[in-house]
């Protein structure tokens, strides 16, 4: 349109132009003309979007993922470093950026916070307590006898064992689904052995033999592997399992039973159950799970081994108080009829092809009921190293961290306390409920009070207290089955700095991930005007960021649906990790992935991005400038193959070494000393990326107007030729956006100067050899013809490079020195704070010289 408007006003009016002959590219119909050069311009400012920024881009994140956090040193297992498979990995390049904008980390607890190393320290046999918590089996040699084991742990257990070693015929005391009715001592000793006796069997480990000889267990979980390996130091050892046939060894004398069926435990049963038969033909179905399936199947009252189902309860949360994890006991004799009626319909609901899972599932449900009450063992598992400092890095930066657990919320609210997520237990908002209309009357008050509180904390920032939340999973499904009450949820949530959610299946911890994803979108986009919504949907795809993180296949789900997925390569198999984002071996690392990989990765792409938008437009819009110096012609001022290599060659590689190799700190663990400034930092905004371009419109004026006024005919030497002011300027700005690179970065090496002048000098060459190229080809352009040598050869082009480079990078200077003295950011005052102390003393030496010299105190 502007080329049209200036032929009609002016250029008719310039007869040598000859605007008046309508040939090709010069129509007489407006319409034609107007798309003519559309298309013209289209082309010649197609350069302003950087096309390969997608794949310079692309190749940085995958450098930054191979060479920065798969081999980072300080994200290995201390005690086994060689070990690759506990190295960082990072399978996931395209999240890079989204490490240092997560607002929120979902976390499972068991393996995750936890080291999954269970050690067993109290049980329950019957209603009879065993066990010292002081007491530490692991420490227990290997050759230390079952007797000196057991007195160690309890001094009444030496006595049952004396009891059960007298047993002639153990096969005829191994009644394990009746309950015991003898007198008080023989009733105990009774009750151990058939208690300690399931433990040996009710599992799915797999002994490890050296010598003939079990050394220890390797099961799927590590709950298994831990009883089974206690009861083999208490004298009940598990041989071997051999063609169904279990074979184990009672304080000496060996039994064997044969399995009929294993139900196995999974996460909606909680649970999981073996059918045995012993060497008298009795069959026992023994269960073992978690109290809140295994209550309500186990009888209680007369003839049975539990006085109460409160009892019981009461005991359970006394141990899960004191933070160990509990598994309930039970067993009951099944006739044959019973289970070969039984065992009939299970294989026929397992050859079931449509409902094969619904089927057996109800099965096992209707043959584990009615259970006599065995006992309960409790079972510690030790917190990582770490992980309270961790959690407290985290909050400190800012980041909601959630706990979800499947545990007891007692256990959850003690293993929240020591590792530090729970800061004082008296003043938790705890869920418990079964009304909807009760929980959301209480949602609503607990939200208005925070609300208020939240208010006058910014008043007194002085005075401000962590909010802590804790919700149990029946409650958990009410919330998330009513669209309306999650939402209230969500906005509480959102105001705690912590929330623990217990008794959680796995498809709940996937459904709260999506809730507070969903809620922080809307948030976003309710907080734009009318009009401007659609600004929040795009914020949202940049800001608050959901993190995951889990260690078994129970968790993928909650990975899978956060923004960022990380797993934990634990010992519940690799289900984790190989369906993370990123796989690291210990809870801690998170923090350093985070804090300073994240942070690391955010600044240098923003700055690569921000970096690529800027030459591009710079050399765009010095286009732009020459149009209203040519009526809009389309006519570039430099050729394309130039054009093509100012991408391709003489500004990729600077940038490249930048994206690669700077940092916003000069020592990378300040970023984790100081987790305040996580997320703070405003490398990319609208704000900031405008500021880069506006740069770009003013280094493409400088780089033109210096050349296009200085022009001048000088005989042979004239340089006011279109192609000798295009090369000047070009020259300029390839000059001026080469040392950009400089001017951004906080780290100058002798290795990326040393890049950054070879761009620069590389392009002199090229002219020389452009001209060279195109007369043995025999297509020389009489326009380009020596003007290498008349461009170079002449004082007054080098004086118009030398101070259109001068006058922009001090615009550039002035401009960062008025930031760092008057409004530096966060990372500007680390990085002072940071100076090594020789450096320092270097500086102050100097400035000692500086005022030696002055002429004050000369005189």
């Amino acid at each position: 349109v502007g080329s049209y408007v200036w032929r009609e006003k002016r250029g008719f009016n310039m007869y040598y132009l000859m605007m008046d002959a309508f040939v090709q590219t010069n129509y007489s119909n407006p319409v034609a003309y107007i798309v003519v050069y559309t298309l013209t311009f289209w082309i010649l400012f197609s350069a302003m979007v950087p096309i390969s920024l997608f794949v310079t881009l692309e190749l940085v994140r995958f450098w930054q993922c191979i060479a920065f956090i798969d081999f980072d040193p300080e994200m290995r297992v201390k005690e086994d470093p060689e070990d690759k498979s506990l190295w960082p990995k990072a399978r996931n390049s395209n999240v890079n950026d989204d490490l240092a904008r997560i607002s929120y980390v979902f976390s499972d607890k068991t393996g995750t916070l936890t080291s999954n190393e269970m050690q067993l320290r109290l049980i329950s046999v019957g209603m009879h307590r065993f066990g010292r918590e002081s007491h530490r089996f692991e420490d227990m040699q290997p050759d230390d006898s079952p007797i000196h084991v057991a007195s160690e742990f309890d001094t009444k257990l030496p006595d049952c064992f004396s009891r059960i070693e007298c047993i002639e015929r153990l096969v005829d005391h191994l009644q394990l689904g009746v309950p015991t009715t003898d007198g008080a001592k023989e009733a105990l000793s009774t009750q151990v052995l058939k208690f300690f006796t399931c433990m040996a069997l009710c599992h799915s480990v797999l002994p490890e033999m050296e010598s003939n000889r079990v050394v220890g267990y390797q099961g799927p979980s590590p709950d298994e592997v831990c009883i089974a390996n206690t009861m083999k130091q208490l004298g009940f050892v598990f041989k071997e399992n051999k063609s169904n046939i279990m074979y184990i060894n009672i304080l000496g004398k060996k039994c064997k039973f044969r399995v009929l069926n294993v139900l196995e435990f999974s996460s909606d049963r909680k649970r999981m159950s073996v059918i045995v038969q012993d060497q008298r033909k009795n069959i026992y179905l023994i269960s073992k799970g978690a109290d809140t399936v295994m209550l309500p199947r186990t009888l209680y009252g007369k003839d049975t081994t539990a006085s109460s189902r409160e009892e019981v309860d009461e005991m359970i949360h006394d141990y899960s108080c004191k933070g160990l994890r509990c598994l309930m006991f039970g067993a009951k004799q099944l006739s044959f009829e019973e289970w070969k009626e039984w065992n009939m319909a299970f294989r026929l609901a397992a050859n079931d092809i449509q409902n094969r899972d619904k089927r057996m599932a109800s099965c096992m449900d209707d043959i584990e009921g009615g259970l006599h009450f065995l006992g309960i063992t409790a079972v510690e598992d030790k917190l990582q190293e770490e992980v309270p400092e961790s959690i407290q890095i985290l909050r400190d930066a800012g980041i909601k961290v959630w706990v979800i657990t499947g545990d007891k919320q007692e256990t959850a609210i003690n293993i929240g306390i020591a590792c530090r997520l729970i800061s004082d237990s008296e003043k938790l908002m705890v869920f418990n409920e079964d009304c909807k209309e009760t929980l959301r009357q209480g949602i609503s008050s607990e939200l208005r009070e925070l609300v208020r509180r939240r208010a006058d904390q910014r008043k007194n920032p002085g005075q401000k207290k962590d909010e802590e939340l804790v919700i149990d999973g029946k409650t958990l499904s009410l919330v998330l089955s009513d669209e309306s009450l999650s939402k209230d949820f969500a906005s509480l949530g959102a105001l705690c700095d912590c929330v623990l959610v217990c008794r959680a299946s796995p498809s709940q911890k996937a459904e709260i991930v999506t809730m507070m994803k969903e809620y922080e979108k809307s948030k976003l986009v309710q907080s734009k005007p009318w009009g401007l919504k659609w600004t929040g949907w795009l914020q949202h795809l940049t800001d608050n960021k959901v993190l995951s993180i889990g260690d078994g296949a129970n968790d993928v789900p909650m990975i899978q649906r956060a923004d960022v997925g990380v797993g934990i390569a634990g010992k519940e198999g690799r289900q984790a990790s190989n369906n993370s984002d990123f796989s690291i071996a210990r809870f801690k690392f998170l923090v350093r992935l985070l804090l300073v990989h994240g942070q690391t990765t955010q600044y240098r792409n923003a700055n690569l991005i921000k970096y690529s938008f800027y030459k591009n437009i710079a050399i765009s819009v010095m286009f732009l400038y020459f149009q209203f110096d040519s009526g809009f012609s389309g006519q570039a001022s430099i050729d394309s193959l130039t054009l093509n290599f100012y991408n391709t060659v003489f500004t990729a590689i600077p940038i490249l070494i930048f994206a690669l190799m700077d940092s916003p700190t000069e020592n990378l663990e300040t970023l984790r000393k100081y987790p305040k400034i996580y997320n703070t930092s405003n490398s990319l905004t609208v704000i900031t990326f405008w500021k880069a371009q506006i740069k770009a419109f003013v280094d493409a004026a400088i780089c033109y107007y210096i050349p296009y006024y200085a022009a001048f005919t000088s005989g042979g030497n004239n340089l006011d030729g279109l192609f000798a002011v295009g090369r000047i300027s070009y020259i300029a700005l390839q000059g001026v956006v080469t040392l950009e690179v400089l001017t951004i970065s906080r780290h100058v090496t002798t290795l990326f100067v040393a890049f950054v002048l070879y761009s620069w000098l590389i392009m002199f060459p090229f002219f020389y050899l452009f001209e060279y190229s195109m007369q043995g080809f025999g297509v020389p352009d009489p326009q380009q013809a020596g003007m290498s040598t008349q461009t170079f050869s002449s004082a007054a082009a080098w004086l118009q490079i030398v101070a259109a480079i001068a006058l922009s990078i001090g615009i550039r200077f002035t401009e960062k020195g008025l930031k760092a003295i008057f409004y530096p950011d966060d990372v500007m005052i680390l990085s002072e704070k940071e100076v090594s102390k020789p450096k320092a003393a270097r500086i102050k030496k100097s400035q000692e010289n500086v005022l030696r010299m002055s002429p004050v105190n000369s005189r």
